[in-house]
């Protein structure tokens, strides 16, 4: 942006809170830490804490909030997830319970919308869609909206879940473990249904899928990740795939993808059945 090669509004800028965790320039010990910015202020009490590390009290996601936005250096930011949420609080506490603060917290973020501190917000999760039914933190997503329905009306801002999903982790996909319409449905079918866009994390497998002849070729694509990135890609109700880089050059060989088209939902289809044959 500071070079004028890129504008604010061709970049949708995303970000998380919901674990205790310390800023990233901090040399400070980690609990030592908490304590001195968040416990002695009164941001957080110790019960707040659940499971060790997760916090989803309004007073600490409105800090954590104003920390992104101050290290980001903007006054809003497009797309902000509680994360982990179900998995880091149903340890300690009971669903009821759990919806209730999870009401608190979607009500803040309306507030936030309005303000125009946040444009939208959704739910990064690993388990809680990905479950089958009678896990104990399964959650359904038609749940999640209808509470959102409850505080923001129609036009709420909760659009976006992020959920593992690849070639290997693929319950997104297979299992059915929603209910759209009194039917049961995966969280994908679901999320189509509802109006919620699904971003997948861990696409590579954290690159466990780069190895030679992990993937089986397909769509003419010669290198790993590129067949990794576009099965993720091509996915219906998958937005896109949320790569973790770490080197100009990772960037650049991703990006080459872009100069083919996704599958089309036949040809998913097809290239379904031949990597399941």
């Amino acid at each position: 942006m500071e070079e004028g090669k890129a504008k604010r509004e061709e970049l949708f800028i995303s970000t998380k809170n919901g674990y205790i965790t310390n800023d990233g320039d901090v040399n400070e010990e980690f609990w030592e830490y908490i304590q001195n910015t968040l416990v002695k202020p009164g941001t957080i009490r110790s019960d707040d804490i659940s499971s060790g590390h997760h916090c989803m009290t309004v007073p600490y996601l409105k800090q954590q909030l104003n920390q992104s936005l101050k290290n980001l250096g903007f006054d809003c930011i497009d797309l902000i997830y509680l994360h982990n949420a179900v998995e880091g609080q149903l340890q300690d506490i009971s669903k009821e319970e759990f919806m209730k603060k999870l009401k608190d917290v979607f009500e803040f973020y309306e507030v936030q919308r309005k303000d125009g501190t946040i444009r939208y917000y959704g739910m990064a999760t690993w388990d809680c869609f990905r479950v089958p039914k009678e896990h104990p933190q399964h959650i359904l997503l038609s749940d999640v909206i209808r509470l959102a329905k409850e505080i923001g009306g129609s036009e709420h801002g909760f659009r976006f879940v992020q959920l593992p999903y690849n070639m290997y982790l693929d319950q997104a996909l297979i299992l059915k473990n929603q209910i759209v319409n009194g039917s049961d449905a995966s969280i994908l079918e679901t999320a189509i249904n509802l109006g919620v866009g699904v971003f997948a994390s861990v696409p590579l497998m954290q690159a466990k899928l780069l190895g030679p002849n992990v993937i089986p070729e397909f769509g003419g694509l010669a290198k790993p990740a590129h067949r990794a990135l576009q099965f993720v890609r091509s996915t219906p109700g998958i937005i896109a795939p949320l790569v973790g880089q770490k080197s100009a050059s990772h960037v650049n060989e991703n990006l080459e993808l872009v100069k083919f088209s996704p599958l089309s939902d036949t040809e998913f289809t097809e290239t379904i059945k031949k990597l399941t044959a």
